[in-house]
């Protein structure tokens, strides 16, 4: 940061600093602290003054994933060593560690801390006079002595996140740049501009103030350079324009607008100095709940006090209370979004997280900032104290009509900062508390919110469920919401139940629930909910110990939705067990079931039982799941892709895993679909292998994923794969693994018509064949290197190639790569003018794909086929190829199939003078082709742009060279 960070002198006695290297000091002098351990804690607790930091939060900060077991012991003998510091230092107990709750807060005055000293003289500052608030900004900022906590190691740092902190500073800088700005001193502000934008080149603010002060200095060009170089690097990296304030600025300098100039230092009060902002309009209510219905008497009474709001004497204050499960927030939430209307100056809303199991309440000050801030309050011109930060919030609604929501309230004192002081704002509580002390001192109106009437209970689950139950099982629907005491919460469990088994009749589900002993199991209801990880915990809690164990193993699978397969062989368990495990947590919430057999979580959730698999696990055990799930994986890709093409490796998974565990696919077009379903966690599987060092399978997933890549990939996912591979085969040193990743990539770059990156990865793997005197090898190189030859239009260098690969191959029977290899010595003799000769090499081609039953290879050939029948005029045996080409391609969903054959067709058409029918499929060509990221959609464009200039002289290109 490049800021003048200086020294300023602090409170006589004991002084706490983090802003730079954390130190203490004793009337003016630095105490020795000890090691990074101890200075780390200092550093943590420091930043949280005078609230509680959790031992887990300690420990993940000083060693992250990977404690020592003695952890909470190290952390122990490092509070007992600071305090005993602490004590050294300051006799009369100005600070001290306390321990609360679990954790342990550092007590102090807060202008003891640099950072709270730096906050106050910022908040002074936003009321300030022009030249006062310059000199408070300065002050604040020469607190700053570097990078926060900076004698920290890097990992801790990072660990203990300072953005925040380093926001605050940067928030500063702008501040007084902008009050000096404002006093005139542009012409000094244009040379300090430039290494901070250069730093923070996205900083709109920066950039802005920056063109400015360059703009009042006369370097009017310059300034424009400013602007159109952000939006260059903003357009490239994230393909936008600068936000609109930017470019009023940059429009306003084009027309040398005067009011750009040096205002009167006291009526400029913009926060970027061209223009004050308007008072944001906050929305922050979360989605309304889906499926919400009842409560009608509820509604009304909420109603009723929106209509009372503002009267003399009514209240302004409603409480929603009731048992966790009731839906308070969910009503409070159906009510909000109906009546937003009706609060046009913003819809505030909080969570206070009373009852989290984890975090422990917000206490007042925390969400009076939050609240500020959607308020367009910034932080450094927020009071540092509680009572002034109520009033200021106070005053902002004032004159407003604002809806505020606060979410799960503990009790009335972590409340009452947060009310409204009047006027037409209205403030909504909810708590499983009643909160009688709102209702004696501010009057609220409170709402019990409890179980739900019979027949809104039956329509809850009929919503839920997604289909009309209880018209088809009265009774049972009937009995069942007894069962679940007409909670909503246990409802709508028992209503995705019934939702995720259709055919499951109610009765089967009022069955296991009747048994008192089954019924909290069967529908593991959560607590009510308060915090993420506290609503996780009382499930997992729930859980046997195989379903809690199978839990843990979830969190180690890298993908969106495992098969219970996949599960069962990191579990080293049967299929049964793990499925009624999966089924077990879907019922409790924990896990989903999108379909039949396929598991996935929440992302959140998915967390949560990651930490718990590193908490609980051993390393070892840690290990033996993921190699058995990545074993798992390689052995179901490996078969998949038997069933596609044939394999040209040596790779062989067969036995690494019980083989009643793997798909059970008997066709192409099964496997096809197994993989489909399967992308995301073989990609998921490919980026964890990538940053987990598992080099080996990193490679082999992406050699196992070639024979399915051109039917179903786009090329970022293509190339990624193998850009994997190759880098962990050059860390490996495996030669002959890194040539397979340069023909994978090779042919990525041929499918997708970028013929020189093939011909580079091509001639670098043929190289390694050699190397390694791999005539095989040499041979599969030498033939893709043809391939790539003719795309480039270099025919006779291809020919040459390509017919010594055909005679290789056909010497070891290998008919697929002797099929490829045909198809391009066809397209070789149709540029040479042989079309006959082409024809017969390609219908040789078509049979020996027949017999390999590599359906996207006879796509591609019937394609070829169809393109040299056209040329040689025979126009209806050219239509009937391309659609047997397209009748596999949409059987299969092969998208660049399907894009080659359109294109074909739409050259039938041309050459039948059908110019509707040509243009419709050669744009669907072209979408197809864009969409896969597709270099061939430039050959699509190029037939529409001559189509439209009436050309009936198009002549097709090729529809694609084999690489082997």
């Amino acid at each position: 940061m490049v800021e003048d960070r200086g020294t300023t002198s602090g409170p006589d006695g004991l002084e706490l600093r983090l802003l730079g290297p954390v130190e203490v000091l004793v009337d003016g002098r630095p105490a020795a602290l000890g090691g990074p351990g101890v200075r780390a804690l200092l550093g943590l607790l420091l930043l949280a003054t005078n609230r509680v930091v959790p031992v887990d939060r300690v420990i993940d900060v000083l060693w992250g994933d990977s404690p020592p077991t003695s952890a909470r012991t190290i952390v122990h003998n490092y509070v007992h060593r600071l305090r005993r510091l602490l004590s050294s230092f300051d006799p009369g107990n100005r600070a001290r560690i306390d321990t609360q709750g679990g954790g342990y807060v550092l007590v102090v005055d807060s202008h003891r801390v640099d950072l709270h000293r730096a906050r106050e003289l910022m908040a002074a500052a936003s009321g300030a006079p022009l030249a006062r608030r310059a000199e408070l900004l300065r002050a604040a900022l020469g607190l700053w002595r570097g990078p926060v906590l900076v004698d920290l190691p890097p990992q801790v740092r990072a660990r203990i996140g300072l953005d925040v902190v380093e926001e605050v500073w940067l928030g500063a800088v702008e501040d007084r740049i902008q009050a000096d700005l404002d006093l005139g001193e542009h012409a000094s502000l244009a040379t300090e501009l430039r290494p901070l934008v250069a730093e923070h080149p996205y900083r709109e603010r920066l950039v802005g103030q920056l063109m400015l002060a360059l703009h009042r200095s006369g370097r009017r060009a310059d300034a424009l350079v400013v602007y159109q170089e952000l939006r260059r690097r903003v357009v490239e990296a994230q393909g936008i324009d600068p936000g609109p304030e930017l470019l009023d600025l940059y429009q306003r300098m084009l027309r040398d607008d005067p009011t750009l100039r040096v205002a009167d230092p006291d009526a400029v009060r913009g926060s970027d100095g061209v223009l004050p902002r308007p008072a944001p309009v906050p929305a922050q209510l979360p989605l309304a709940p889906g499926g919400f219905t009842g409560r009608a008497d509820e509604l009304t009474a909420l109603d009723n006090l929106l209509a009372d709001r503002g009267r003399a004497g009514a209240p302004a204050l409603g409480v929603l209370t009731g048992t966790a499960g009731a839906g308070k927030t969910a009503l409070a939430l159906a009510w909000a979004h109906a009546v937003a209307h009706e609060f046009p100056d913003g819809r505030l809303f909080a969570s206070l997280r009373g009852f989290d199991p984890v975090n422990p309440p917000r206490g007042p000050g925390d969400v009076l900032a939050r609240l500020l801030s959607a308020l367009g309050v910034p932080a450094a011109g927020q009071p540092v104290d509680v009572d002034e930060r109520a009033a200021l919030y106070r005053s902002l609604l004032a004159d407003r009509r604002v809806l505020v929501l606060l979410d799960d309230a503990s009790d009335t004192e972590q409340v009452r900062p947060l009310l409204a002081g009047g006027g037409e704002s209205l403030v909504l509580v909810t708590s499983r508390r009643r909160l009688d002390g709102l209702v004696v001192r501010h009057a609220a109106r409170v709402l019990v919110v409890g179980e739900l009437p019979p027949d809104t209970a039956v329509e809850l689950v009929d919503v839920a469920a997604g289909a009309p139950r209880s018209r088809a099982e009265p009774d049972a629907v009937r009995e069942l919401v007894e069962l679940c005491g007409r909670l909503p919460l246990a409802l709508r469990i028992a209503a995705a139940r019934l939702a995720s088994h259709p055919g499951r009749p109610a009765a089967e589900l009022v069955a296991e629930l009747a048994d008192e002993r089954r019924r909290l199991t069967g529908l593991d209801v959560p607590d009510g909910g308060v915090g993420v990880r506290g609503a996780f915990d009382v499930s997992y809690r729930n859980l046997t110990a195989e379903q809690a164990a199978t839990f843990r193993l979830l969190g180690l699978h890298p993908g969106p939705a495992a098969t219970v397969t996949a599960v069962a062989a990191m579990a080293g368990s049967d299929v049964g067990t793990v499925r009624s495990n999966l089924r077990a947590l879907a019922a409790a919430h924990l896990v989903t079931e999108p379909e039949p057999d396929r598991f996935g979580a929440h992302d959140l959730l998915r967390l949560h039982a990651r930490d718990l698999a590193r908490h609980e696990l051993t390393v070892g055990k840690r290990a033996t799941a993921l190699r058995r799930m990545i074993d798992y994986q390689l052995a179901a890709c490996d078969r998949m892709r038997r069933l596609i093409r044939p394999v040209r490796d040596d790779l062989d998974f067969t036995g690494c895993v019980p083989a009643e565990l793997l798909p059970t696919p008997t066709d192409p077009q099964q496997a096809v679909a197994w993989f489909d379903t399967e992308w995301p966690n073989l990609l998921a599987l490919s980026r964890f292998l990538d940053e987990g060092a598992y080099l080996a399978d990193v490679w082999q997933l992406a050699r196992l994923l070639l024979n399915v890549l051109p039917i179903r990939s786009g090329w970022e996912d293509w190339t990624t794969l193998f850009q994997r591979g190759l880098r962990a085969a050059r860390q490996l040193g495996d030669r002959s693994a890194e040539g397979m990743m340069l023909v994978g990539l090779g042919v990525a770059h041929d499918y997708f018509g970028q013929s020189e990156g093939a011909l580079e990865h091509y001639t670098r793997a043929h190289d390694i064949a050699v190397e390694l005197d791999d005539p095989r090898g040499a041979a599969v190189a030498a033939a893709n290197l043809g391939s790539a030859l003719l795309s480039l239009g270099r025919n006779a260098e291809a020919k040459e190639r390509i017919t010594s690969a055909i005679a290789f191959f056909r010497g070891l029977k290998d008919l697929h790569a002797e099929a490829n290899q045909l198809q391009n010595l066809a397209l070789c003799e149709q540029r040479m003018g042989r079309g006959a000769t082409a024809v017969g090499h390609l219908r040789r081609s078509l049979e020996l794909y027949q017999q390999t039953q590599d359906d996207d290879a006879v796509g591609r050939a019937l394609a070829n086929l169809a393109e040299v029948l056209l040329a040689l005029g025979r126009v209806d045996e050219a239509e009937e190829h391309y659609r047997r080409a397209l009748r596999l391609a949409l059987d299969y969903r092969m998208l660049v199939s399907e894009a080659f054959a359109r294109l074909g067709l739409g050259d039938v058409h041309h050459a039948r003078r059908e110019f509707e029918q040509c243009r419709t499929e050669w744009d669907k060509a072209r979408e197809l082709f864009e969409r896969c990221g597709s270099a061939h959609a430039k050959e699509a464009r190029d037939r529409l742009v001559r189509l439209g200039l009436d050309d009936p002289d198009d002549t097709p290109e090729p529809a694609g060279t084999c690489g082997v």
